[in-house]
């Protein structure tokens, strides 16, 4: 009897059980919160963030960090005066966020996202811009509900999202959203911060954008379909790790919370090099071409991420290609606003890192 008591305990002692948390309005960010975040690369694609279950671990230890940035939460008080008639009395929460490709043609001198946060949920209330020194607010008619609390595992909720604006000689933006989210899993995430108890929230996200821009005289319709995997702890103000994938384009954007880091430090078995890419012209206006001579094997994957760290263009490869033949990628299809963009090159054993401008 003593023998088989001695072997259950040394056997449960060797599984690890994890508790199930609960997500709360108090672990959202308030006024004042500033958080680090790295923009990530998945190196070879050997990560499925798809994966989920109960009382699982996620190790994404090795992703790779191509550039950082930090969010500074505010009150509406603190953006500018300009944007106080449109959102104060909808929303108590906002950070600056990078203008860059929120509208394909117009340069965006700043903007603010805007939030509300109550003791039921998280929404996204809209933008403020400026362009030309005009104050644009792409307010929601009906916010998107990021999340509902309490956030336990097996919520699920519906949000339907809708704006509209037209502004004389600037352009027409309209954009109907339609968001599934879903907690399908809970665990330990590992990642390169650390080891922290999360949900998984999964959010299966419709969008149709219609958009006009005056000055260039074209309208465009976007459907847009992806999914944002989101690995949320207590506490921390933002996802430990968002990914969203674009169904459509297969494009991927990924983003954690992370220590300050040197990115031309190599990480695991990969060596981050930055500026070590020729990309020409640059500026650049309707294509790129990328002299390849220093990549020797296969190339997995071509990106080019925003300053936020999301991914406006991905082209998977998988291939080795010619070394003394220029590689050209037509820009004009991506709809990409003037700016600075990071321009990254993931090969079976390298990461390559250059910046590029994008000009009018």
């Amino acid at each position: 009897m003593k023998i088989s008591a001695l072997f259950l305990l040394s056997m449960f002692s060797l599984t690890q059980v994890f508790c199930q948390i609960t997500i709360s309005s108090s672990d959202m960010p308030v006024s004042g919160d500033t958080i680090r975040t790295s923009n990530g690369v998945n190196p070879g694609g050997i990560y499925d963030f798809a994966r989920t279950g109960n009382n699982l671990i996620w190790d994404f230890t090795g992703l790779e960090n191509i550039g950082q940035q930090v969010d500074t939460f505010l009150t509406v008080t603190q953006t500018p005066i300009i944007f106080w008639p449109f959102f104060l009395t909808s929303a108590n929460l906002a950070r600056k966020v990078s203008g860059t490709g929120l509208i394909p043609g117009l340069p965006v001198e700043s903007a603010f996202q805007y939030f509300n946060k109550t003791s039921s949920a998280y929404s996204d209330i809209g933008t403020g811009l400026v362009l030309s020194g005009l104050p644009i607010p792409l307010k929601y008619t009906d916010p998107d509900v990021l999340y509902r609390f309490p956030m336990t595992v097996g919520f699920q909720d519906t949000v339907d999202s809708y704006l509209e604006v037209s502004v004389p000689d600037l352009g027409y933006l309209m954009v109907d959203r339609n968001r599934i989210n879903l907690v399908d899993g809970w665990g330990v995430l590992k990642s390169p911060y650390g080891e922290f108890e999360v949900l998984r929230l999964k959010s299966i996200v419709s969008e149709y954008d219609s958009i006009f821009v005056d000055s260039l005289g074209i309208g465009f319709p976007i459907q847009r379909n992806y999914i944002e995997y989101k690995w949320i702890g207590q506490g921390f103000g933002i996802p430990l790790l968002q990914v969203s994938i674009d169904t459509l384009l297969q494009t991927e954007s990924i983003v954690f919370i992370d220590s300050v880091r040197e990115i031309n430090v190599g990480i695991g078995q990969t060596n981050i090099q930055l500026h070590s890419l020729k990309v020409y012209p640059n500026p650049a206006d309707n294509y790129i071409d990328m002299d390849l001579s220093g990549i020797t094997d296969r190339i997995i994957s071509i990106r080019l991420l925003d300053m936020a760290g999301k991914s406006c263009l991905m082209i998977p490869l998988n291939e080795k290609l010619p070394e003394n033949v220029p590689f050209r990628i037509d820009l004009t299809p991506y709809g990409l606003s003037m700016g600075m963009y990071t321009l990254v090159i993931q090969s079976k054993s390298k990461v390559f890192v250059s910046r590029l401008m994008i000009s009018d």
